[in-house]
């Protein structure tokens, strides 16, 4: 018998596509989230980056998650579980001109 399958089945990363599926799946994850407000807003930041890797940058930035810094934003690519990395190749990827220098930092 085949169980239709929970959030909690899932890590946040390549099989954000999953969300698309069960619309239900952002906010069981969220209440799922019982940890300090810092942590809520770390997976909210993960949540927001992989559906808009730029977007959820930003916000990461605005919400002192994250400084404006190249060196900073590889290193949370790098050691963030639960990012896409599809997500991940699309900020690098962007022809915006920060976003060029997170990329020759990821490189190098």
């Amino acid at each position: 018998m085949k169980r239709t399958p929970k959030a909690s089945d899932f890590l946040l990363g390549d099989e954000w596509n999953f969300k698309k599926k069960q619309p239900a799946f952002v906010s069981e994850i969220l209440k799922m989230n019982q940890q300090t407000t810092s942590d809520k807003f770390v997976e909210q930041g993960i949540l927001l980056f992989n559906e808009r890797p730029k977007k959820g940058i930003d916000w990461c930035i605005q919400k002192k998650i994250l400084l404006r810094d190249p060196a900073r934003i590889v290193e949370f690519l790098l050691e963030t579980k639960g990012l896409s990395k599809f997500a991940i190749g699309q900020y690098l990827a962007d022809p915006d001109d920060f976003n060029q220098e997170v990329l020759k930092a990821y490189t190098s």
